[in-house]
Formats: C-alpha cells, structure tokens, sequence
C-alpha cells in the first residue's frame, strides 16, 4: 500500500524529491539549520554528488538507512567524501534509462555500497 501511495504521489509534484545532508558546522553557521532536508528538484543533475560516470538512472523503490547513512544524517564528517550529498548507501528499483551494455531500462537492481551515499548521492531519493 505505502508503495502504490508513493508511486501515485510522483504524478503530483512537478519534480523528484531527495534528502540532502549539509554537514554539522555548515547547519550550525546558518544559524541552526537542519544538517537534513527534503528538496524538490527537476531532474538529478540539480543534485548535489552526481557521479560523471554514471550510465543508469533508476527509479527507487526501496532505501534503506543504515548505521553509516545514519552518521551522515547527522552530518558526521567520516563517512562521506564532501557535503551536501544525497545519503542512502543501499537501495534498490526499476532502471529507467541506461547506456550500460550489462543493464537495460525495465530491469530490477539492488545497489549497495558502490560508493553512493559517500562519493556520490545516494539512494534517499525517487530516482538515483
């Protein structure tokens, strides 16, 4: 049910919608910001960490947090390369658009680790 709500939920914003994480001392200086948001942004390239060599784009089904992702939530400096970045280490879809030779668009993935969520946003998002 929570599935079909968020599915009919992305027909009615313009956009996608992603947490992106600020670090701790960046929130402080803005006078007590959240380290964590939820924005709206037209396309991924607006997002903060894209990886140049991607060649999938998926849409997220699933995310997780775990323990690292919850650091990063937090704006713990550590585990990610650079802030802001969109968290989520693990998560799993529907590849919507791919130049890749292995995957092609209709197929389910799983994606964990593989730097996102560190080196590059993550999986917090509706498409990765």
């Amino acid at each position: 049910r929570q599935h079909e709500v968020m599915r009919q939920a992305r027909f009615l914003c313009r956009g996608m919608h992603a947490m992106v994480v600020n670090d701790a001392g960046t929130a402080a200086e803005r006078g007590g910001e959240k380290t964590a948001r939820i924005v709206e942004v037209e396309s991924l390239a607006e997002l903060p960490r894209q990886d140049p060599q991607a060649n999938v784009q998926v849409d997220v089904h699933h995310s997780t947090l775990n323990y690292k992702d919850g650091l990063i939530v937090l704006g713990k400096k550590g585990v990610v390369k650079q802030f802001p970045i969109v968290p989520g280490i693990d998560y799993a879809g529907v590849v919507t658009k791919s130049s890749s030779k292995v995957v092609q668009e209709g197929d389910r993935v799983v994606l964990t680790g593989n730097k996102a969520g560190q080196f590059f946003d993550g999986g917090v998002a509706q498409r990765a």
